[in-house]
């Protein structure tokens, strides 16, 4: 019997352990805040990040300031949750769930 644990923070929301890739689950926001494809190297495919960027544009703070702070905003990567939100890899309900479950608003 092996305890599973999830990493998620400010900075990281996965990591490499002894050569095994954590993934954080979908419903406490795995994937949510980076929605863009991992090479075989583990690091995220440039060119597909630019595309993304390009054709689904960024996030402004507005559009999140009476939910979060600068801070917070700037530490999630919610620039790019356009790019989650059309991709459909979340839908804007599920996004303010997790928003309100993680920061109790």
């Amino acid at each position: 019997y092996i305890e599973s644990y999830s990493i998620l923070t400010a900075e990281h929301y996965n990591c490499l352990l002894e050569n095994m890739f954590s993934l954080t689950p979908p419903e406490v926001g795995g994937n949510v805040f980076m929605p863009f494809e991992v090479d075989d190297n583990m690091t995220i495919n440039a060119k597909q990040m630019q595309a993304d960027i390009e054709k689904y544009g960024l996030c402004q703070y507005e559009e999140y300031s009476d939910i979060l702070t600068s801070e917070l905003f700037d530490l999630l990567n919610m620039k790019y949750i356009n790019i989650t939100l059309v991709k459909g890899i979340i839908t804007p309900d599920e996004l303010n769930y997790l928003l309100n479950l993680h920061f109790n608003n």
